[in-house]
Parts: structure tokens; C-alpha cells; sequence
């Protein structure tokens, strides 16, 4: 049982039976594929929500992060078993790739329950000056 991915059964349902099975339809080697992915997708997720995902599971995963990580697992897969992966997998790792960087930059969102608290510091230099000392006068930046 993965931390994503219930099993095989739940990865064939997300990227198809017949696709899957056109790369292989070996449990074992399927599992050792997802534990190895979802490791990596956690990497990257993990910049971004630690704590938040201590206690996800199967049942508590959101159906995209399901869906990237069903992705690369069926590239791994394929590049495991056969030199040609399909461009359109290959494609499909790629996005999702560039989706886990996107959650990790905090330019996607995870849809959790929780999230990260907001930055919402400010920059020291703004915080040593007042309201009125942020206009600038004739002086242009030598006043500040």
C-alpha cells in the first residue's frame, strides 16, 4: 500500500487498464514503482506542505496529486520495460513534473485540508522606516 497510490488496481484506474498493462503486469514491479515515485512527488510537496502531509494517505490524497504521481509511475513503468515510452507519456511526465515544481514554488496549490501559513513579512528595509518615509521627495533616493 503506497501513501498516494492505494495499489496497481488504483494506478490502472487513473491512467488505463490497457495502458498500463501494455507496459507491464507485474505486481511487485508496479509497487516497487510507485513506492519510488511517491517518494520523489513527496520531495518536492513536502518544500511547501511538511507537517501537512503527515498523515496523508491514499483515502486523504488529492485526486491531482493522485493523477501527476499516476503519471510518472506509468513512465517509470514503461521506461523500465520497453526503450520506446510513448511521447505522450513522456509528455504526461513531464507535466508532471512541472506541476510538482509549480506546488513546491507555491505557484500551484495543493488542495489540502490545511495549508502553509502565507508569507506575509516585509522587507527589513520597510520595516525600519515609517509610512511617511516611504514617498519620495526631490532628492530621489539620496533621502532614503
Amino acid at each position: 500500500m503506497g501513501v498516494i497510490l492505494q495499489d496497481s488496481a488504483e494506478l490502472a484506474a487513473l491512467v488505463g487498464a490497457a495502458k498500463l498493462s501494455r507496459y507491464s503486469s507485474d505486481d511487485a514491479e508496479i509497487a516497487a514503482a510507485i513506492a519510488d515515485v511517491e517518494a520523489e512527488a513527496l520531495s518536492y510537496v513536502r518544500r511547501r506542505y511538511e507537517t501537512e502531509l503527515d498523515d496523508i494517505t491514499p483515502a486523504t490524497a488529492t485526486r491531482i496529486l493522485k493523477s501527476k504521481t499516476a503519471d510518472i509511475v506509468l513512465f517509470e513503468v514503461a521506461r523500465q520495460t520497453t526503450d520506446l515510452v510513448s511521447e505522450g507519456v513522456r509528455q504526461a511526465r513531464d507535466d508532471a513534473f512541472t506541476w510538482l515544481r509549480g506546488v513546491a514554488d507555491g505557484r500551484f496549490v495543493l488542495d489540502l485540508a490545511t495549508r502553509p501559513p502565507a508569507d506575509v513579512s516585509r522587507p527589513a528595509v520597510l520595516s525600519a522606516k515609517t509610512e511617511a518615509d516611504m514617498v519620495f521627495g526631490h532628492g530621489g533616493l539620496d533621502e532614503w
